[in-house]
């Protein structure tokens, strides 16, 4: 029997989509390289994935696993809660189900969309820094 581990590491690009972000993953050097951020996402997250392959009796077993995975990052984002976001009739159903789906808080994104914002996992980030 033997085991060879591989780890290898990824960004998430999100994209807006009809209903749910659309997502596009690409491979990357590191977690702390730096990205060349794709037109048109609004965020991205970075993960790692373990694949561990074991061959048996000359029959190969895969296993992938996610070991490592950060935040959201948004890219050019505003951050907003119930009592920063603009008292506009047009935001007062984004304000019922922030309070219904318990968010703090929600960012208004670079493509206009509005997403749940995790202030303890999720960042802002500014394209001028790429």
């Amino acid at each position: 029997m033997s085991i060879k581990t591989t780890v290898k590491h990824y960004a998430k690009f999100l994209y807006p989509g009809s209903l749910f972000p659309e997502e596009q993953s690409v491979e990357i050097p590191s977690l702390d390289a730096n990205l060349d951020l794709p037109q048109g996402a609004f965020a991205y997250s970075l993960y790692s994935v373990e694949t561990k392959e074991t061959e048996v009796d000359g029959e190969t077993f895969v296993k992938d696993k996610i070991i490592k995975k950060d935040g959201v990052c948004y890219i050019d984002a505003v951050i907003y809660t119930a009592d920063t976001l603009p008292d506009t009739s047009d935001l007062q159903i984004l304000r019922s189900n922030m309070q219904a789906n318990g968010y703090a808080a929600v960012v208004h994104c670079n493509r206009g969309n509005w997403q749940p914002f995790d202030e303890s996992v999720d960042k802002i980030v500014y394209s001028s820094g790429y």
